[in-house]
């Protein structure tokens, strides 16, 4: 199975105070601790980037840039941007803590059911991310309505799977000031 991933990273950050991808977690910045993660199951990373975070992930992922106010116009220009083997789609925001490898293999075996077209984590009954999807699932990304990634999946109903987890990064949210300093024990900290 040809496996890529997309990082949502084309944000501002304004509630952050800075641009989400360039957020130093554990001495790296997260844009690229996402990347080295879903590399580490074998899958190639498209991110939809800022003009300005380009730099960041030339070398080690295929950068998308984004000008698009709204994430589903984000995931679209990542859509197009996957290569033509990929058969399944990790899709992550940025702004997640990088979910363990362990969780990100459990999607993936989710996803051999025929009839399964999305999966899921769900960590102490929440939802979170990233999610695994059938590449051929995504073409409403290739239509000028756009849905909401989390209306689409809604959308699925039985033919998206929720995977019960052991790993609360998957719902972590990095979002603002206050809950990285929750998450990490300090302010945030940007490259």
């Amino acid at each position: 199975m040809s496996i890529a991933a997309i990082v949502l990273a084309a944000g501002h950050g304004t509630r952050l105070g800075g641009r989400k991808s360039r957020l130093v977690i554990d001495g790296e910045a997260l844009v690229l601790r996402h990347v080295r993660r879903f590399a580490d199951v074998g899958a190639r990373t498209v991110v939809v980037a800022h003009p300005e975070d380009v730099e960041l992930v030339n070398g080690v992922a295929l950068a998308v840039i984004s000008h698009e106010p709204q994430q589903s116009g984000s995931l679209a220009l990542g859509v197009r941007a996957l290569p033509e083997d990929v058969e399944t789609v990790l899709i992550t925001p940025v702004d997640a803590r990088p979910a363990s490898i362990e969780t990100i293999k459990a999607l993936l075996s989710a996803l051999a059911s025929p009839e399964s077209i999305a999966a899921t984590p769900v960590f102490q009954g929440k939802r979170g991310h990233p999610v695994a999807v059938r590449r051929s699932s995504l073409s409403a990304y290739a239509s000028s309505e756009l849905p909401p990634l989390r209306d689409w999946l809604d959308a699925l109903g039985s033919a998206r799977v929720q995977v019960s987890v052991d790993d609360s990064n998957v719902v972590t949210d990095l979002d603002d000031a206050a809950r990285v300093l929750a998450a990490t024990g300090a302010p945030p900290r940007f490259t």
